[in-house]
């Protein structure tokens, strides 16, 4: 008999980060059949809910077919047998009458102005071709928007992009606002106030070094599919050498994931600027630094980019046996067009930006 099965379901905390001890993840799913009532305190990360409940099941298949029940199967089980209540996180019953989207909501309906303030107030933004963004932002119901730039500094989302949109779209709530994507060894560390924040201000987590199959992925493909508008850093981390790095081909999976090409637009943008504004130094032991007030920030908006000649290859040889090779493909021509916004503004600018760097950029 495998007793492996059993063993990987009291493993699992072992495997996965995102809980705090080795059942969580079973009794969250016995806990959403309705098979047992959680104790007045305990939490759960709703936002791995789908990835436990697949996780689970081929457990659950595996287990059954090896004669094996489950501690959680057991009649009579208690789970504070074998785990202790979770620690109730500081602040919490402040928002605890709040739902996601409500919470979601009254974040961005606050902190977007005040971000807003920060970068075209205490700063100097020019925007140019801003259309472009408008233009995507009134796209059709259902039509997905996924936005990718430089990433420059750690304000780059949620400043920069409170700053270029229409003021109105902060204050309508959080439904027409984007989908931020931060590292979850920064911004969802399990019970840092930090989490918390990103969880309010519409942001998701991906985990680097995890790969293009990982489960965050998923869950980023999904809001596009439903029509949200995603924002995401396709160099995968702060860059503040002027340069252009590889896009990673992640990005190459959320566009591709997209079946109808209609169903999706791809908006590029280029800025500098705040890496000025909020230098990163290697000394640096937090994500932010002493801002530098008064420098002029320039964004420039390309058109959303037509990838439909290379959506059409899907299922041709070598990319339907390979799809991390048109995944490659489209993530150098989103690199392309960013690179080419970084030109044109350095064009229409003359020498105020100085010389257009070297190329060199690499994914390290």
């Amino acid at each position: 008999m495998d007793h492996h099965a059993a063993e990987d379901i009291y493993h699992l905390r072992e495997n996965l980060d995102f809980f705090q001890t080795p059942l969580d993840a079973a009794l969250r799913v016995v806990e959403m059949r309705g098979d047992y009532q959680l104790p007045t305190g305990w939490r759960w990360d709703s936002e791995c809910v789908n990835r436990f409940e697949e996780l689970l099941s081929w457990a659950e298949e595996r287990a059954a077919a090896n004669g094996i029940t489950l501690p959680y199967q057991q009649p009579g089980f208690k789970p504070e047998s074998v785990m202790p209540p979770l620690a109730e996180p500081e602040g919490e019953e402040e928002l605890s009458f709040m739902d996601s989207e409500t919470r979601q909501s009254v974040t961005i309906g606050t902190v977007g102005p005040v971000c807003r303030l920060f970068v075209r107030g205490a700063n100097h933004l020019h925007v140019h071709d801003g259309h472009h963004l408008e233009r995507s932002l009134a796209r059709p119901a259902g039509t997905g928007l996924l936005s990718v730039c430089n990433h420059i500094a750690t304000i780059d989302d949620p400043h920069l992009l409170a700053a270029v949109v229409p003021a109105r779209l902060l204050l309508r709530g959080a439904a027409e606002m984007r989908w931020a994507v931060c590292g979850h060894d920064v911004c969802f560390r399990e019970g840092s106030m930090l989490k918390k924040w990103a969880e309010a201000s519409k942001a998701l987590p991906i985990v680097r070094g995890a790969g293009i199959w990982q489960k965050e992925l998923d869950t980023i493909i999904a809001k596009l599919q439903q029509g949200d508008w995603v924002h995401y850093f396709p160099e995968g981390k702060i860059r503040q050498d002027g340069r252009i790095h590889p896009f990673r081909r992640g990005v190459g999976r959320l566009v591709a994931s997209v079946e109808e090409p209609q169903r999706l637009q791809v908006l590029p943008f280029y800025h500098v600027g705040l890496d000025r504004v909020q230098p990163t130094t290697p000394g640096s032991t937090s994500i932010l630094s002493r801002p530098q007030l008064g420098t002029h920030i320039h964004v420039i908006f390309g058109e959303p980019v037509d990838l439909s000649h290379l959506l059409q290859l899907r299922g041709e040889p070598p990319f339907d046996q390979q799809p991390t090779l048109l995944y490659e493909v489209i993530a150098h021509t989103l690199e392309e067009e960013v690179r080419a916004l970084r030109t044109e503004l350095h064009r229409r600018l003359g020498g105020e930006l100085g010389a257009v760097p070297p190329e060199g950029g690499d994914f390290g």
